[in-house]
């Protein structure tokens, strides 16, 4: 609406301007034909046959002749007079008031022809105080020192002065303005008239009959010219005025417009802005210098820090704690860089009082380009539940281990009670029959002793594998174990920030594992990865978990795969070892545990190079693992 009420005023003005050039083209053209034929007309000589020649006789040398001023002309400087006086000291020196004055002195000297400027003059210097009609000769207007003492002296004793130029061609009369003391006057300048002008004017009044005819005629055709002058002139006038007032109309629809537009973008910036302060996420704005230029109340409540004191400060922030600067000026880079992760990144930010609380800030560029805005949503409380759950969670496992642990053990227990009983009885039936001489039937006694006997057996080498932690192969999904695997050190891995990705093909066949023996493996090395990228930067910090199979060996490898400090190849073999770790509080136990398992599970553990940065460990499995029945050696029960 307001680019279209633009282009209606743009199209107006230009008419506007059209017209106006039309009207001063038509002027200019009806006045240039006025003067030509006024030039072919007036000096041509009249036809001999019609006109007798007039002789004029000028005389040789007549003086100029003092003009008489009418009755008209000295009302008029009378008026003008009564209207100074009528005028207070500050409208005096008005120039609106002044313009009245000026109009005045135009309309007497239409009334007086011979009347050629109006003026006021100062009494003290004889200079023009301001011209109020015509314009006068410099060289006449000051008045010397001698002529302005007579003109003052004279206008002591009477209202009116005459006085005659230097040049000779103009006669000032000079009245006193009632102003007490006096010091101004109003000049009204006067032309001579020469006899020599008075007898050419009588001249033309002799000319004969057909004289006045043809000054007729040219009267006609100047009437005719000055009418459509006139005409032309008033179409232009009248065209020009509906183009102003159209002009004028589509100003007023533009204003309109525009004040309509500014309005709704009020209201518009006022609904945004109650929208930003009303939700329950923190807003931050920097700018491509990292200045902070807006900050929502939700981010000053959450920080602690008032607005003042953050809005055009530049990094370090106050809310950044001094121990973590240099993580959080990485972290400001990547997100001025453009290199921010979409799902952002957990940051430890300080209040005034020195509290600390963890945000989860993600960034995204300003439609502009002129910054970034930062969205960040305090997880202390949610670090906080996360880590207690964690350990509820060890707890409830040992507990359920241990619930286990005496439900399978009462099971063994209770077997063995029975099959025990059974032998006993079967062994008490033997010894009476041997007291009763009945030797025939030992041999059912002892039948059914050894029956028992071998039970009891048979149920202590089911419950084998289990209490000595041998593991249960069956058909496992490797993608999902892996999934379940990262879903355990998820938590751990978003607080460090750490991108986690399961590589494993959704299509590959399930292989012969124990997953749950896998799964806490993997897991092990996933944690381990998470820890050993805690310095570095924070668009590095990515783990992968990858798999590849060899169908010529039968075997499958996993690959996980960080981008951390890596393993030096002096520490390759080392780290499998029980009690070493490279980890300051560590036990040693995790690797050495996971080497265990995997050897358990009929193959082996490697860690290599990830490059161009990290450490691979490697997992290789056979896809038909062997049984570990007959196996006598324990598993440790010792990780981390």
């Amino acid at each position: 609406m307001g680019a279209e009420v633009t282009s209606e005023t743009g199209a107006a003005r230009g008419r506007i301007r059209w017209l106006q050039r039309l009207a001063v083209a038509a002027a200019a053209g009806a006045v240039t034909l006025l003067l030509a034929l006024i030039w072919e007309l007036l000096p041509a000589p009249l036809d001999p046959n019609r006109v007798a020649p007039v002789a004029i006789t000028t005389p040789p040398a007549a003086p100029p002749t003092t003009p008489r001023s009418t009755p008209e002309g000295d009302a008029c400087a009378r008026e003008l007079i009564a209207e100074w006086t009528r005028l207070s000291p500050s409208q005096r020196r008005s120039d609106l008031h002044l313009q009245f004055l000026s109009t005045t002195a135009q309309r007497c000297s239409r009334t007086q022809p011979g009347l050629v400027a109006t003026w006021l003059l100062r009494l003290d210097s004889g200079q023009a105080e301001r011209h109020l009609h015509g314009v006068a000769d410099e060289r006449d207007n000051a008045l010397a020192p001698d002529e302005l003492a007579r003109v003052r002296a004279e206008l002591a004793r009477g209202d009116l002065v005459e006085r005659r130029t230097p040049s000779g061609a103009f006669i000032d009369r000079l009245w006193t303005l009632p102003d007490k003391p006096p010091t101004l006057a109003l000049v009204q300048r006067y032309q001579v008239v020469s006899a020599v002008g008075t007898a050419v004017a009588a001249a033309e009044a002799r000319r004969p009959d057909d004289a006045p005819g043809v000054v007729r005629q040219v009267q006609v055709l100047l009437s005719v010219l000055a009418v459509g002058l006139v005409g032309l002139v008033g179409i232009s006038l009248r065209w020009l005025g509906r183009s102003q007032r159209d002009y004028q109309r589509t100003l007023r629809e533009e204003i309109t417009a525009r004040q309509g537009a500014a309005l709704a973008l009020d209201s518009e910036i006022a609904f945004r802005k109650n929208i930003e302060e009303s939700i329950s996420v923190g807003l931050r704005v920097v700018g491509r210098d990292g200045r902070l230029t807006y900050v929502n109340r939700t981010f000053c409540t959450d920080s602690g820090w008032p607005i003042e004191a953050l809005i055009g400060v530049a990094p370090p922030y106050p809310f950044w704690p001094e121990d973590h600067t240099d993580r959080l000026d990485e972290h400001l880079h990547v997100i001025l860089a453009g290199e921010a992760r979409p799902s952002g990144y957990r940051v430890p930010f300080v209040r005034p009082d020195g509290t600390r609380w963890t945000a989860q800030v993600s960034a995204r560029a300003l439609g502009s380009g002129e910054g970034w805005i930062l969205a960040s949503t305090d997880v202390s409380r949610e670090m906080e539940d996360q880590r207690r759950i964690e350990s509820m969670d060890a707890a409830l496992g040992r507990q359920l281990s241990v619930h286990l642990l005496g439900e399978k053990s009462g099971e063994l227990l209770h077997k063995i009670s029975n099959h025990s009983s059974a032998c006993l009885q079967a062994l008490d039936g033997v010894k009476n029959q041997l007291k009763a001489g009945r030797h025939e039937h030992l041999a059912e006694g002892v039948r059914l002793a050894e029956q028992s006997a071998q039970d009891m057996s048979d149920t202590v080498q089911r419950f084998r594998p289990w209490l000595r932690g041998e593991p249960t192969i069956e058909p496992a999904s490797l993608r999902e174990t892996v999934a379940d695997a990262l879903a355990r050190e998820g938590r751990y891995a978003t607080a460090q920030n750490v991108v986690l990705h399961n590589g494993v093909s959704a299509g590959l066949a399930p292989v012969m594992t124990d997953r749950f023996a896998l799964c806490e493996v993997i897991s092990n090395l996933v944690r381990n990865a998470i820890w050993a990228m805690e310095d570095i930067p924070l668009t590095n910090r990515q783990l992968s978990v990858e798999s590849y199979v060899d169908e010529d060996t039968q075997q499958v490898q996993i690959h996980v795969r960080d981008r951390g400090r890596g393993v030096p190849v002096a520490l390759r073999e080392k780290v499998f070892e029980h009690g070493y770790s490279t980890r300051h509080g560590g036990n040693g136990w995790g690797l050495h545990f996971c080497q265990h398992w995997v050897e358990r599970l009929g193959g082996h553990m490697a860690v290599t190079d990830n490059l161009p940065r990290g450490a691979d460990f490697v997992i290789t499995l056979p896809l038909t693992p062997p049984t570990p029945e007959g196996s006598t050696d324990a598993p440790p029960r010792d990780h981390a």
